[in-house]
């Protein structure tokens, strides 16, 4: 048996002391010899042994991730991003991005997790969090937004907006490393040139940009506001059908720009060299074994309970004597 105690052990190490000098001047004191002196004295111990947080250690172990990482997951969720021209036409860029982040995130157990993403705008669909059911539900509620000509694709914001996330939570979380990870098809309307913010490539520690859609590129549908996607394809001003394909150029940029590399992906799962790489890359990342146990202090806290009703009893039945004596 070991102890997990809820406050310090010297706390309750002194008061056990006074607790058995009480005990031994009951015995030795006739006149302290009486049940609710020791009732009372009793309950302070088992109080004690509860607040001890005794606990029994088991045979097996159990598998404890240990990460210091803050991994950003930076995603355009930009009209473009609707394109259906992965797994040979039958999945779209923005669903297989999705499945990424998820194939991602479980290859780094244990870590914080945050989504940043652009749509009409650039906004934090995940705050920092260790939380991994919130990862999985921000990351498959992200939907792209309609855009007629993907104008609204600004690839330089998207990264000054995740440099001011990184460089923030750097400053709080001294001791974390943050790793990102882009997700897009590299179009952008904005910029006449991918500019990665230098603070941001220091930042990392490591962290991969994922490619979608083809160079062909293929046409764009419309998207409401709840992802219901119509059967026509999106029309510019002037009435022409709207093409969108990926800009491998953009994209290579943005990852010399980040210090990492880049894969595109259109086919199939996360492939097995983007994750071993990543995981060789991520340092202080280990596993660690760790023996589980069982919490006991409950067998405390009911003897407890029962030492306290016995109390309150014999305090109720004095208190009905008293008016009785009174009447």
């Amino acid at each position: 048996m070991s102890f997990k105690p809820i406050i310090p052990i010297y706390i309750i190490v002194a008061l056990l002391v006074l607790c058995i000098v009480a005990i031994i001047l009951c015995i030795v004191k006739v006149q302290y010899r009486q049940t609710r002196l020791f009732r009372r004295i009793a309950i302070v111990i088992f109080l004690l042994f509860t607040m001890a947080r005794p606990v029994f250690y088991v045979q097996t172990t159990v598998e404890t991730a240990l990460n210091n990482l803050d991994i950003y997951f930076v995603v355009d969720m930009t009209g473009s991003m609707i394109a259906k021209d992965c797994e040979n036409g039958q999945a779209r860029r923005y669903e297989k991005a999705i499945d990424d982040i998820i194939a991602i995130a479980k290859r780094f157990p244990g870590s914080s997790y945050s989504v940043l993403a652009e749509d009409y705008s650039f906004y934090t669909a995940l705050p920092l969090t260790d939380n991994y059911d919130a990862l999985d539900v921000a990351a498959h509620s992200l939907i792209p937004k309609n855009s007629k000509t993907t104008s609204d694709s600004d690839i330089n914001g998207l990264l000054n907006y995740a440099n001011t996330h990184v460089r923030r939570n750097l400053t709080r979380r001294r001791g974390h490393q943050p790793v990102l990870f882009y997700f897009g098809d590299g179009e952008d309307r904005v910029n006449s040139e991918i500019f990665v913010p230098n603070e941001l490539k220091n930042s990392i520690v490591t962290g991969a940009v994922f490619a979608y859609g083809t160079e062909d590129g293929t046409e764009i549908e419309s998207i409401s506001s709840t992802g219901t996607i119509s059967s026509s394809p999106v029309k510019d001003n002037n009435g022409k059908i709207v093409i969108s394909s990926m800009n491998e150029g953009n994209i290579e940029k943005i990852a010399t720009g980040l210090g990492v590399k880049y894969y595109i992906h259109n086919n199939g799962g996360l492939n097995t060299e983007a994750l071993s790489n990543i995981n060789a890359e991520a340092t202080d990342y280990k596993m660690n074994d760790e023996s589980a146990y069982e919490d006991i202090y409950w067998i405390f806290a009911i003897v407890l309970l029962g030492l306290l009703l016995w109390e309150f009893a014999y305090v109720l039945d004095k208190i009905l004597l008293e008016r009785k004596a009174i009447k």
